[in-house]
């Protein structure tokens, strides 16, 4: 908060205040002060022309077709509506000094009062620059009028004003900054209660990341996953090693809340795959925001309950019991709906077999890997392989699903697979065809962390697929083995 105008120095907090909490009640209450005046001076102009005034009706004219005029303007930006609010304090106070100030005694104590009402209301509806510039050009006015038709005897009344129209500024200053203050804690307070719902709801180790956007770097940890004894220093030196999206952790959370702090919407249970040294760990990412933003990163667990085993577990016993009476009765079937069917009995086999505790590297050759797993789909698919014979160390039940994946989902009979090394020696495959994209996109996201152990970099497109494999393969981390279904 900036001290001398008590705005926001964060540009997005100081909008969010202005349009969600200031902007409606600003424009009511100035609606409302208008409205009121324009009725009073309305009353006038009418009293004056019944008793016969016409000769000095004019001012009062003006000034009605002035509120008029500013009551059918729709205000789109706090910035306009403190504008008017200004303009409007001082026409009135300047109304009320130069029209009204010759009227019997009476008169004078209301309309005085009436002034100071009004300057008092726009002073609270505005901002502290705009009530502090009002104050001082109504001050302003007030001494000039002394001067011009007050006598010096009563200089100590104009004294005790200046002095309580400072005074009024100095309100002006702690009302606001209080008003803002109030503002500011209530965001924190919901940010916490945000935050605190998504560790106590996952009950999972965490990270938790003060991020100061002024010097690009972390300023305070609390965490759960190293030892409580380490410290800032030593966390930091550990998240360098860290990378998201084959990039530092920290360039990730840069580009994140450079993406969302426009509008301060905050990120919450974005799942992130985090590679380090030769492991791979998920989390998921939540970004919320604030006077600093803050970065929660939860363990995910994704063990399945028994529940959930037991009901997949029915369902494909049921398929099986249809194929089963399906090979029995020798009845006609679709083969496209049985190898469906059978994709899917495939499917969680390999699963069953990823989620196990054993999880070996094994050397394979990639042409000949592929092209065993083509031949089981000679009767649906044809896959040709070309380029290098090449041999690498890969988790072989993960490229077999992958390789399901793809197989399974072309809307034409060929395929070519091109195997090749770049220059850096990473390995690339190449699938060319036609391909159901949108279905392969959707199991590539449901597998994403275990086919992140193997591939580094995939492009999913409708007629060709391209994957580049990691130099090493990594390990899941996690305290919990990692299952999928």
């Amino acid at each position: 908060m900036n001290k001398y105008t008590c705005f926001f120095i964060n540009q997005n907090i100081e909008d969010i205040y202005q349009k969600n909490h200031q902007m409606s009640q600003r424009i009511s209450q100035f609606k409302l002060f208008s409205y009121t005046v324009t009725i009073g001076l309305v009353i006038k102009i009418s009293m004056m022309i019944n008793q016969g005034i016409i000769d000095k009706i004019y001012p009062h004219i003006a000034m009605l077709i002035t509120l008029t005029i500013y009551n059918l303007i729709k205000f789109e930006s706090s910035q306009k509506i403190r504008m008017a609010q200004i303009s409007i304090n001082t026409l009135f106070t300047l109304y009320v000094l130069q029209y009204e100030v010759f009227t019997d005694i009476i008169a004078q104590n209301y309309n005085g009062g009436n002034q100071m009402a009004a300057n008092i209301l726009n002073s609270i509806m505005g901002e502290f620059p705009e009530a502090a510039f009002g104050t001082l050009v109504a001050l302003a006015m007030r001494l000039y009028y002394f001067v011009s038709y007050g006598e010096l005897k009563n200089i100590n009344v104009m004294a005790i004003n200046a002095s309580i129209h400072f005074v009024w500024i100095y309100y002006l200053y702690n009302f606001n900054k209080a008003k803002r203050s109030q503002f500011i804690l209530t965001l924190v307070d919901n940010k916490w209660e945000k935050i605190f719902q998504q560790i106590f709801h996952n009950n999972k180790k965490f990270v938790l990341l003060h991020y100061d956007e002024e010097e690009f770097k972390i300023k305070k940890v609390l965490q759960t996953i190293l030892p409580q004894s380490t410290s800032l220093q030593a966390f930091l030196e550990y998240i360098r090693e860290v990378k998201c999206n084959n990039q530092p952790i920290q360039n990730f959370f840069f580009q994140q809340i450079n993406k969302h702090k426009k509008n301060q919407q905050d990120v919450i249970n974005q799942q992130i795959l985090l590679k380090y040294e030769r492991k791979l760990i998920q989390f998921h990412f939540s970004l919320f925001f604030g006077d600093k933003p803050i970065i929660l990163l939860v363990n995910e667990d994704q063990t399945k309950s028994s529940i959930d085993v037991i009901s997949q577990s029915t369902v494909i016993l049921k398929i099986l019991k249809n194929l089963v009476n399906i090979i029995d009765s020798n009845k006609q079937y679709n083969k496209r709906k049985f190898f469906q069917l059978s994709q899917f009995i495939k499917i969680k086999y390999l699963i069953g077999k990823i989620n196990s505790r054993k999880k070996s590297i094994q050397k394979i050759n990639l042409n000949n890997f592929v092209n065993k797993i083509a031949n089981r789909y000679k009767r649906y698919i044809i896959v040709q392989t070309y380029g290098m014979q090449c041999e690498v160390m890969i988790l072989e039940d993960v490229f077999h699903l992958f390789l399901l994946v793809v197989f399974g989902n072309t809307s034409k009979k060929n395929i070519q697979a091109q195997i090749f090394r770049d220059f850096d020696c990473k390995v690339h495959l190449v699938f060319e065809g036609y391909f159901r994209q949108d279905i392969i996109n959707i199991h590539y996201q449901k597998f994403q962390f275990y086919f992140a152990l193997i591939i580094s970099n995939c492009s999913i497109q409708e007629n060709c697929i391209k994957i580049e494999l990691n130099e090493e393969v990594l390990y899941p981390f996690t305290n919990n083995q990692h299952k999928i279904s």
